[in-house]
């Protein structure tokens, strides 16, 4: 009798999504620049650059301060102890979840989502592809 002792799981991304990975500083900002951005991968909100750092490592990538709208600096003055220590009305990013329109922001998690089901596809074939010897020894 055979048994199937691997269990094929699909994770499901119900309300996350992320972006096409960037290489190291693809995309440049300027201070004053109105971008949009991504805290959580999930949500878009709209912000103004305030500052860069280029930090003194090897191979270093830009970090952008950006200033926060009111309504998160809102949210976050609410939970003001799992801030505490940090800035709350800025945030810095680097430039994967920066972007200059919202319809970029929208492309690069369509072109995300295309990626990963191309890849959750070649993982599926893979899978069920070790029972087609299965399939055939019981014939």
């Amino acid at each position: 009798m055979n048994t199937i002792n691997r269990i094929y799981r699909v994770p499901y991304m119900k309300d996350k999504f992320s972006y096409v990975g960037l290489l190291r500083n693809e995309k440049r900002f300027n201070i004053n620049d109105k971008v949009f951005f991504s805290i959580n991968g999930s949500e878009i909100a709209f912000g103004r650059i305030v500052g860069v750092e280029l930090p003194p490592v090897d191979n270093p990538e830009y970090l952008y301060k950006i200033e926060l709208p009111e309504e998160l600096i809102k949210q976050r003055m609410e939970h003001k102890e799992f801030y505490e220590g940090k800035e709350i009305d800025k945030v810095i990013l680097n430039c994967e979840s920066i972007f200059s329109t919202v319809q970029e922001a929208k492309e690069s998690a369509l072109a995300n989502l295309e990626r990963m089901a191309r890849i959750q596809q070649r993982e599926i074939e893979k899978y069920f592809g070790q029972f087609s010897e299965l399939s055939q020894d019981n014939r």
